[in-house]
């Protein structure tokens, strides 16, 4: 069941909340969410639409589960990668549309400003050069 990206089927992903957005992409990509970050969605997701599926991130944050529980249960798999991936999809499909976790798949703006923040550089300087 792979996911088809279709452009004409786009979804709103503003009212969205940040935590929320990266629970879910984690999730779909890695089946890791981080428990603080699970905690905040819940929060920031109130009593809005959203909350149930921000409950069920919070369930699935390591910390409330294992990683052991992840492979045992078929959400992670070294052998079959491709099916762990759609087990992880199909759990966020009880809660939004196919169209909206696509919009949260290739939100490259919104990816990288919270899962790829950008690194700094170091500023090179002439007066750091060793002398000799």
């Amino acid at each position: 069941m792979a996911l088809n990206y279709n452009p004409g089927e786009k979804a709103n992903l503003d009212h969205w909340p940040d935590a929320l957005f990266e629970c879910v992409y984690s999730w779909a990509h890695n089946g890791l969410i981080k428990q603080h970050t699970a905690e905040a969605a819940v929060k920031a997701a109130g009593a809005s639409a959203l909350a149930p599926l921000a409950d069920k991130m919070l369930a699935l944050a390591i910390g409330n589960i294992t990683p052991e529980w992840l492979v045992n249960n078929g959400y992670q798999s070294a052998k079959s990668p491709e099916a762990a991936r759609e087990k992880r999809e199909a759990v966020v499909l009880q809660y939004i549309s196919r169209g909206e976790l696509l919009s949260v798949l290739v939100n490259v703006e919104r990816i990288n400003r919270l899962i790829n923040p950008t690194i700094p550089t170091a500023r090179f300087h002439p007066d750091s050069m060793p002398r000799g």
